[in-house]
Order: structure tokens, then sequence, then C-alpha cells
């Protein structure tokens, strides 16, 4: 561990992690079993992280002996899965690993294909070829439903969308222009449209399954005559023109809600010239602080712990350009709280707060669909990732 965290934590290593490990200063073995982490400041969120992605141990031995560059393409753990093979962009083969200290897994050999295209994932899992597939467009869940070959899951995945307001560019400076905006767009219907229902409207960026989720916090109505009569009163009687980013090519389609969305915002008197990136150029455009004062985006909450994505949502950077020194003080006092349970009521001001500054456009949640084959047993997690070891066969 000692081994794996200051390896993550050294500039040097450039860490894709070091991000979520900030604030350790040093590790310090006890014994065998035993390591202190010792951080800069109170951050009781640190174990949160440290069981996910960002706590999974590297060996010294295999790490040292392979080379910093081929750890990312040979690695080894002690997981319930052994890597066998892995051709790039084509397929990953595991095999069980039987001295799994959980136990064994149930089924002995998956195989992990990315298949991009949304038809092609579904008629492979339609033709039997694969087992397990996600995501699966919304329009089609009904269609695959009726195949009493198939099961389709859904699950309430912890992804918000939102729309990004670039609150230090006219007249986005204005908080009255930020929430006409939020009153001018009718999500709900953009959810049925779109998603079929398969989701949840929010209030703000806090999905309803995170900790100290305040239901007493409600979305903004829509509303585009209180709209417009916000516009006026901020000197925009007549609207102004502006541009809007989106994407296609992620985890989600930005573009169709997007699309949408514009297409409210004209309707209140906002031109938005909407421009649709793949994402793979989006993404640099994001980080170098290059979109459109509007853009769309979504994030998901791992841990269920606001926390984390307020802070990466309101640091002024990458993209997101909202930054409040009362909304840093609430959450530092929030971090600082080692009880869970404490934490929780502790949340409800910092939604009240977000939603009435209105930094974003607060949109919805979007359930997480899965089709797979009769033959697996298997219950998706709600926290967008897939963990295998509990899957089996039936029959």
């Amino acid at each position: 561990m000692k081994f794996t965290l200051d390896r993550a934590t050294n500039p040097e290593t450039k860490a894709t992690i070091s991000s979520e490990l900030g604030t350790i200063a040093s590790t310090e073995i006890v014994d065998p079993y035993t390591v202190n982490v010792i951080t800069k400041t109170p951050d009781f969120l640190l174990p949160v992280r440290l069981g996910e992605l960002f706590g999974l141990m590297l060996s010294p031995k295999h790490t040292n002996a392979v080379g910093k560059e081929a750890i990312a393409t040979r690695p080894n753990g002690t997981g319930p899965f052994k890597l066998v093979s892995w051709t790039k962009n084509e397929q990953m083969v595991l095999e069980a690993n039987e001295s799994y200290w959980r136990g064994a897994p149930k089924v002995k050999k998956i195989i992990v294909r990315p298949i991009l295209e949304d038809a092609a994932r579904i008629a492979a899992l339609q033709a039997g070829e694969v087992d397990l597939i996600t995501p699966i467009p919304y329009a089609r869940i009904a269609e695959l439903k009726r195949n009493d070959k198939l099961v389709i899951k859904t699950v309430a995945a912890p992804r918000v969308f939102h729309v990004t307001i670039d609150v230090r560019k006219p007249p986005f400076d204005n908080v009255k222009v930020r929430q006409a905006l939020n009153y001018g767009v009718d999500v709900n219907a953009i959810m049925k449209s779109l998603y079929f229902g398969y989701g949840t409207r929010l209030a703000t960026v806090v999905d309803r399954g995170g900790l100290g989720y305040d239901p007493g916090v409600q979305p903004y109505p829509f509303d585009p005559t209180k709209a417009k009569a916000l516009l006026a009163e901020a000197g925009f009687p007549n609207g102004f023109e502006t541009e809007f980013d989106s994407f296609t090519g992620s985890i989600a389609d930005h573009a169709k809600p997007a699309e949408a969305i514009v297409g409210y915002l004209q309707k209140i008197g906002v031109k938005a010239k909407q421009n649709v990136f793949e994402f793979a150029a989006f993404g640099p455009r994001r980080v170098q602080n290059k979109t459109a004062p509007l853009f769309i985006y979504s994030i998901g909450d791992a841990y269920l712990e606001p926390s984390w994505v307020i802070r990466w949502l309101t640091q002024g950077g990458l993209g997101m350009h909202y930054k409040n020194p009362k909304l840093d003080e609430m959450l530092t006092r929030i971090e600082a709280t080692d009880d869970r349970a404490k934490r929780a009521p502790q949340y409800s001001d910092v939604q009240k707060l977000i939603k009435d500054e209105a930094p974003f456009i607060f949109l919805f949640q979007a359930d997480a669909v899965f089709g797979m084959s009769t033959r697996i047993d298997y219950a998706p997690r709600p926290d967008e990732t897939q963990w295998l070891y509990p899957l089996g066969l039936r029959g």
C-alpha cells in the first residue's frame, strides 16, 4: 500500500489519480498488515476514495520488474480474475482466480469486447454472441423487453446531467440570467421524449442516491414567462446570442438533449448556436478552458458522496468556472466531519446555495440500462462500474 500511494502522489509519476489522493502527506508502515496514512488536512472522504478505483494496489515486485510503461498493459493484482490477454480495441480475456480470498468466481472465463455502435451491440446480444451489454438506447428498451430470450434491467445510476454556465462572462455573471435559463427549459419534456421516463429530474447536481440528498429542494419549474421577465430585469428584454457546446461518443449521448435545450432557449430569446464535437475533440477543449459559454456535461458520483462531485464542478478549472468561498467553507466543514450520519444534513444548505446561484442549468440523472441473456444471473450496480465476481450462470 505504501508503494502504491507513494508512487501515485509523487509528482514525477504524473499519475492520473493524483488529484484524488492530494491530501495525503505521507504513509508509514506500522506492521506487515497496517499502514498509517497521514493527511495534510482532515479528509474523512479519503477512505471512501481508497475503497474505489483509486485504492487499487500495485505489487512493487511486479511493477519494478515490468517497468512503469508496461504496467498498464501487463497488470498484476489480487482480484477475482486474472488477465489472460488484451488486444486493444478488440477484446480482453479473463479467467477465474481460483485462489481469490473470497472464493473462486462462479464463471471461469469472461471475454470483454468493446462494441461502440448501439445497433451492433444490440444485434450481438440478440444473436447470442454476447451475454451482457450496456448501454442500450432508451428508445429500444420496450422492443427488447418483448424478447423472451433477453432480460432488460435498469438501475438509477448516479450520472448527473447539467449545462455548465461560464459565470465569468457577461451576461452569465448575472444570477438572474442563469436562473432565467433554468426556468426556460422544460426538463420533464426532454426526459419524456428522449429518455422515455428512465431517469429522475434533479434540482441541483446532487443525485437522489447521494448522501444528504434533500427532496425539499425542488427543481426550477418550467416557466418561460418568468424566464423572459428575469432576462428583462437583467437588461436583456430581447434576449442575446451565445454558443453552446455538445458532443457525441461518450458514455451517453450529450448532443440530442443539447439540441432540445437550445430549442427551448430560443423560445425565451436566447439564441444559442450549437456546436457538436466528438468527445475526443471536446475533452481537450474543456480541460484547456476553451469551451463555449454554455456546454452540456455529465458526471457520475461513484462514491454517492456529493462533496466529490461538487468540488469537481466548482473549482474554477477544467472548464467549470464557478467558484464561491462560502461554498468552499461549507464543503471543508463537511469533509472534516468523520461521522457520515452527521455529514448528511449539512448537504441541505449546500444544495439550497447551489440552486439559488444557478451556475448550471440543472437537468436530471438518467438510468443505466443493461441487456442480458437469460442464461446469466447478474445484478447491475448503481455506480457505473461492472464488478463481475458475483456474475453466475443459471441452470
